[in-house]
């Protein structure tokens, strides 16, 4: 599986000077910079020095692997912990193996183009050809689809998708419209992955983030919920302003016979789809709805197995079964080509960095909410949740999604504590952060997938820069309302 979220290679001085920063980060800061506030103690000097290092070698060298490899000998090296202890926080976490065995899955599904099937199937049911209706279940069959095929897969096959939809209704591909349609489906099939599908394994880390520095469980429905949430949102509002404010005619969409356009390739999914895709649903339907099944002997034992275990056992069971004497689920396959090892570690190596940086006994986190918390404490917390998505937009517009990802979720997580004290629910500071870091676009160093958006016959970079950033400013403007309704309601 390709990394989705990585940006293109840094040249090679980049690289090297990065990784020289990130060593002398590591390995000398430590013993050159006094504790800078009462209660840091020396361990938490080491500690902020090696996140520090961390940081800036993802950003620098976009070698996610390296960097975790360095911050474990970081830790080992200042007497934080001992190699049992880093190995075991960093590669024993529950999180970790449930990141690897959904990367596992998925690939299955993305592998067979089931995300597509789904898409074909949305956008030909009889009930989604009338206009408004048109418009906004083909944003959201694009963003469904990216979450079972990937970034990649989705953006190729939803752009030529759009090409056949465009010569049905008579659109002119540079049209303000075509153009308009062509950055609201990036957009969608950006952060669908998101919501359910193997990037939503980053979610793990953004809320292990949030459980280590505020002591906030993110669960897993409400996720997904908020996730969803945002995505159908953002499909609803996007037709809105092309009509009323851009001016454009999406009345040309209601004309356009989807089945037609679209009858070239199978929309029914065959066995081989439908049976890895069930055992997906199987699974997410026990994440959300186990912890309220009624205590029984069945459903007890089911009960008792978090998803990590749960998805395991499901993995074994579809690997027994065979499809026209071919097996569906080939372990050696799927966790060798289907885990992106890379976020694994970047994953693994920045949340554990991250619970010692907001551990008591340091004194960091103490430090930061004294530092920075009455920014935001005696504000709104949709001011916090403003600031936040303004942030992440900008920071993975021009780093790595990833690393945007990661170092956001670890710095808002320790200044969450005021609004986790005050009796909000902060699972939407997560969602945000996950769903924002995905939408980067203006250049081509933005993050892989912008390449695919910025090659196409119809962009430019006046474009990109007007109504590309009316539009962000659009999907921020809906995830700053739907926090909102999550916030106080």
């Amino acid at each position: 599986m390709k990394q989705t979220n990585a940006s293109p290679k840094h040249s090679s001085w980049v690289y090297y000077l990065g990784t020289l920063a990130m060593l002398a980060s590591m390995l000398l800061l430590p013993h050159l910079i006094p504790s800078w506030a009462d209660g840091i103690t020396p361990a938490g000097v080491s500690i902020a020095c090696v996140f520090v290092g961390a940081i800036i070698g993802i950003l620098t060298t976009n070698d996610l692997i390296l960097c975790a490899l360095f911050a474990m000998g970081g830790l080992v090296i200042n007497g934080i912990q001992t190699p049992a202890q880093v190995i075991s926080s960093f590669m024993g976490a529950s999180y970790v193996w449930q990141i690897v065995v959904l990367y596992a899955l998925c690939y299955v599904i993305i592998r067979d183009n089931t995300g597509e099937v789904i898409a074909r199937f949305l956008l030909t049911r009889r009930f989604t050809q009338k206009y408004p209706m048109v418009m906004v279940m083909m944003l959201l069959a694009f963003g469904l689809a990216a979450a079972f095929m990937g970034v990649f897969g989705a953006l190729i096959v939803g752009f030529t998708l759009l090409d056949g939809i465009y010569a049905e209704a008579g659109i002119e591909p540079k049209s303000k419209l075509a153009r308009l349609l062509c950055l609201g489906a990036f957009i969608t099939m950006c952060i669908g992955p998101m919501t359910i599908g193997s990037m939503a394994a980053l979610n793990l880390a953004a809320g292990q983030f949030f459980l280590a520095a505020a002591g906030v469980q993110v669960v897993t429905f409400r996720f997904v919920a908020e996730a969803f949430a945002i995505l159908i949102a953002f499909c609803a509002v996007f037709a809105l302003p092309l009509r009323f404010l851009f001016r454009c005619d999406i009345r040309a969409l209601g004309r356009v016979d989807l089945a037609q356009a679209l009858a070239d390739k199978p929309l029914r999914l065959t066995r081989r789809q439908w049976i890895p895709l069930a055992a997906f649903l199987i699974i997410a339907l026990h994440s959300f709805t186990s912890p309220y099944w009624p205590e029984m002997p069945v459903l007890s034992a089911l009960k008792e197995m978090d998803t990590v275990l749960f998805t395991s056992v499901a993995l074994a069971v579809l690997a027994l079964i065979r499809v026209d004497g071919e097996q569906i689920f080939c372990p050696v396959e799927a966790f060798t080509k289907g885990v992106s090892w890379p976020i694994v570690m970047a994953v693994a190596s920045m949340a554990a960095i991250g619970g010692l940086l907001v551990a008591d006994e340091y004194g960091i986190k103490a430090w930061l909410t004294q530092a920075l918390g009455g920014l935001f404490s005696n504000h709104s917390p949709l001011l916090f949740v403003a600031m936040t998505v303004l942030i992440t937009l900008l920071l993975t517009n021009f780093f790595s999604n990833t690393a945007t990802l990661l170092v956001v979720s670890s710095l808002v997580s320790a200044l969450s504590g005021p609004l986790v004290d005050a009796g909000y629910d902060i699972t939407i500071l997560a969602v945000a952060i996950s769903l924002s870091s995905m939408v980067a676009y203006l250049t081509y160093a933005s993050s892989g997938q912008a390449a695919i958006l910025l090659s196409q016959k119809n962009m430019d970079n006046k474009f990109i820069w007007t109504y590309g950033i009316a539009a962000m400013l659009l999907y921020a403007a809906v995830v700053i309302l739907v926090s909102a309704v999550c916030l106080f309601f």
